[in-house]
């Protein structure tokens, strides 16, 4: 039924109350046959049953991410991708769970997704249309919701969100920012109620304000703003992970931390629309303060430590892990990660421009990661570990000055390699050998449109 709704929507759209009465009716045959999120667990804790509730709630997630899916899919690639990172997240929870059935469709699903998204990647030679994307959010919710009924525990909210957060947010986003955008734009003040419903329908309209199309319009070439949104749902999914495998502990920490970090990423990319909502000082401070080079650094840089973090706890540990040591990691990750980021930045970490690093810079990082642990390591001695946690405090700090090293040096690492590689044309001598000469050198390395192959420097100053 949704895939029929698709291909007619690609032949001649259709407007969205069509789209929605449909949805809905194939919604209803999930919830005939007994699909329904009856009982929901928040953070893993208790169930909480949802009675009369239980049938609207499963309307409404299951058009709102079979939509998702079909809002996301702007750029070549991206939907495909979204959801084969949410069908591989949710595949592996549901594995661990014991649920063979529904991971060996996310798996089928997965598998097809694979054998597409190379077609699909830009520049793409066939694509999902609405026939596809509607039909993957369709698939992706009813299966997050049959694995959650069969599983011995129920799945706590906090995991299909993470799982799906980024074609969720996107589509919450553009939601809200219509609506808001609809009714700033009514003159009168006092505008009759029809006409305010009449603008608020616009809500439901298309636009070329989606998060892919932000990335887009500040720079980032069709390729790299999808491999950002690939990164960020990886990210995302890893969390969901990691909370099933800690069983939910420290979980309301995790996400104020996302949610201020997408608040902040949503401003950044000049989403004014939220402003609406007036946010606490404390995100102000936050964004001042934390984030205020780019939105990614600090993702980055918390992708790091926790890599490094557990590595360090994998490499200092042998296996059966004590299950009290166990306790006494999930316990501090959180702690850790936000002690680290916060040294980070006290230490100004975040001043220089990758792309620019020197030597001095690699420098810095080693000098800067060594007192984060270090503090890190004293704020820890207060939980009382089971056994002497200073090694694997010293193996973290080298794990993660490496890994932040290897990462702020890879772009000059690539530039190098491409410059060396793309060296071709007629031999050239520039003219003085200083800041100026430098930059003229740079540029005829990397733009080969001049035909020119720099060879060396004249300059009448033998120092330079």
């Amino acid at each position: 039924m949704v895939f029929c709704l698709g291909v007619w929507d690609d032949m001649r759209p259709l407007p969205a109350g069509v789209k929605f009465v449909v949805q809905g009716v194939a919604a209803g045959v999930a919830i005939w046959g007994g699909i329904r999120i009856e009982q929901v667990s928040l953070l893993g804790g208790g169930r909480i049953d949802l009675g009369a509730l239980a049938l609207p709630l499963t309307l409404v997630w299951i058009i709102g991410i079979t939509n998702a899916f079909n809002l996301v899919d702007g750029l070549d690639g991206l939907a495909a991708g979204l959801a084969i990172i949410a069908a591989g997240a949710i595949a592996t929870i549901f594995f661990l769970r014991g649920d063979a059935q529904d991971t060996l469709l996310l798996l089928i699903l997965l598998g097809a997704l694979l054998g597409f998204l190379p077609y699909n990647f830009n520049p793409a030679s066939i694509f999902l249309g609405d026939s596809g994307s509607l039909v993957l959010g369709y698939v992706l919710a009813v299966t997050a919701i049959t694995g959650s009924q069969r599983g011995s525990t129920t799945l706590a909210v906090v995991t299909p969100l993470l799982v799906l957060g980024v074609p969720i947010v996107d589509t919450l986003l553009s939601m809200v920012r219509r609506f808001v955008g609809s009714l700033r734009r009514l003159e009168a003040p006092q505008a009759a109620v029809h006409e305010r419903f009449g603008r608020a329908k616009r809500m439901f309209e298309a636009d070329q304000r989606h998060i892919h199309h932000r990335l887009l319009a500040l720079g980032f070439s069709h390729r790299n703003a999808v491999l950002v949104l690939y990164a960020l749902a990886l990210g995302l999914a890893s969390l969901a992970l990691l909370l099933v495998l800690a069983h939910y502990r420290n979980a309301g920490i995790i996400l104020i931390a996302i949610g201020l970090a997408t608040y902040i990423g949503l401003r950044k990319l000049g989403y004014e629309e939220i402003v609406v909502f007036r946010p606490v000082t404390l995100l102000h401070w936050y964004e001042s303060c934390m984030f205020d080079r780019s939105f990614f650094l600090g993702f980055v840089d918390m992708t790091l430590i926790t890599a490094a973090y557990g590595g360090a706890y994998a490499l200092q540990y042998e296996l059966p892990w004590n299950p009290a040591l166990t306790s006494w990691y999930m316990g501090t990750f959180p702690l850790v990660l936000v002690m680290q980021l916060a040294a980070l930045h006290a230490l100004g970490l975040y001043r220089g421009v990758w792309r620019a690093a020197e030597i001095s810079d690699l420098i810095r990082v080693v000098g800067s990661v060594l007192p984060a642990v270090a503090l890190s390591y004293m704020v820890t001695l207060v939980s009382l570990a089971p056994v002497d946690t200073l090694r694997f405090f010293l193996l973290d700090a080298l794990l993660l000055s490496a890994l932040m090293v290897g990462i702020r040096s890879t772009y000059r690492v690539l530039d190098y390699l491409q410059q060396r590689d793309n060296v071709t044309g007629a031999a050239a001598l520039i003219y003085g050998a200083g800041r100026g000469g430098q930059l003229v050198l740079r540029e005829l390395l990397q733009n080969s449109r001049f035909g020119l192959r720099p060879i060396g420097f004249l300059d009448d100053d033998p120092q330079l």
